[in-house]
């Protein structure tokens, strides 16, 4: 029985001096390194919806159960619309923070680009773990193109003068 008990001390004296690894040895979990996708809001559907906000209530538990996750927010605009990813991005940002109570902190919003279709992709991204990266699927001469076009069909429509604006 002294064998025994001396072996078990060495074995563990041993592993602390040499960096072995023992059976006795409390292994530490490793710490993921992907961001994990919580949510996808595809096309046309509203961040008003009865369904992201039943999804974005889920996110906010699982953001307060674990205090080490940050969540991004990714939201990438059509092609003719490219200030619209920020303002919806932040959108979902002051639900999660004003109705939600999730830190503001805690949360970033990164405007994704332009895609064919509006999308929000939202992570739960560990601490020591890498930022998810955007993806837009459109190049931003396109993007310039459709700007051109659009400014040019609004200087194209003309307004009568305003009848208050004369001389009577």
């Amino acid at each position: 029985m002294r064998y025994i008990f001396l072996l078990a001390f060495f074995l563990i004296l041993s592993s602390e001096l040499y960096g072995y690894s023992t059976a006795f040895a409390v292994q530490p979990k490793p710490a993921p390194t992907t961001p994990l996708k919580a949510m996808e809001i595809e096309g046309n559907v509203s961040v008003s919806s009865k369904s992201v906000k039943d999804q974005l209530k889920d996110l906010a538990e699982q953001v307060k159960l674990d205090k080490d996750v940050i969540v991004y927010i990714i939201s990438y605009s059509r092609n003719a619309y490219p200030k619209e990813a920020k303002r919806r991005a932040n959108l979902i940002k002051n639900y999660l923070v004003k109705k939600l109570q999730v830190e503001s902190d805690r949360i970033i919003t990164v405007d994704g680009g332009s895609r064919e279709t509006r999308k929000i992709d939202v992570y739960l991204v560990p601490a020591e773990a890498d930022e998810p990266k955007e993806n837009s699927t459109v190049n931003t001469n396109e993007i310039q193109n459709y700007q051109a076009i659009r400014k040019k069909q609004k200087w194209r429509v003309k307004q009568p003068p305003h009848p208050t604006n004369q001389w009577t």
